[in-house]
């Protein structure tokens, strides 16, 4: 009977202890984790008349790529910041593209400056 009981103890306190590393593990914020900005993102760029979509993918070291929809032209991302729920990334080799905006929860907006004027993006997380 004592080594059931050892067995039944030893399980009860297993349990507790993966029941607090789960805890602590799920309760991270963006500012103690990862970046808001991290994922995959559908942006719709407006400038002007004009309407342009692109994919744009934050790794969590804060690289990352922007792929356009008028071909198969992918550029690198450079000065990715990202500061609780703001962040910015240029993409110099597009149009000399700079985003600064917003995120909220699975949405990201904001306003773009590029070499050929200024306009605005939206869009959501995939």
């Amino acid at each position: 009977m004592k080594t059931s009981q050892h067995w039944m103890k030893s399980g009860a306190a297993i349990a507790v202890a993966l029941a607090v590393v789960g805890f602590f593990a799920g309760s991270a914020t963006a500012g103690e984790g990862e970046s808001p900005l991290v994922g995959s993102w559908d942006l719709t760029i407006t400038m002007g008349a004009k309407d342009f979509d692109v994919m744009v993918v934050v790794n969590p070291d804060l690289t990352g790529t922007a792929e356009w929809d008028w071909g198969d032209e992918v550029a690198d991302l450079e000065n990715v910041v990202s500061e609780g729920n703001d962040a910015s990334f240029g993409c110099p080799g597009i149009l000399g593209l700079e985003f600064t905006g917003t995120i909220d929860g699975d949405t990201f907006e904001g306003d773009i400056t590029s070499d050929y004027g200024d306009g605005t993006f939206s869009g959501v997380r995939n």
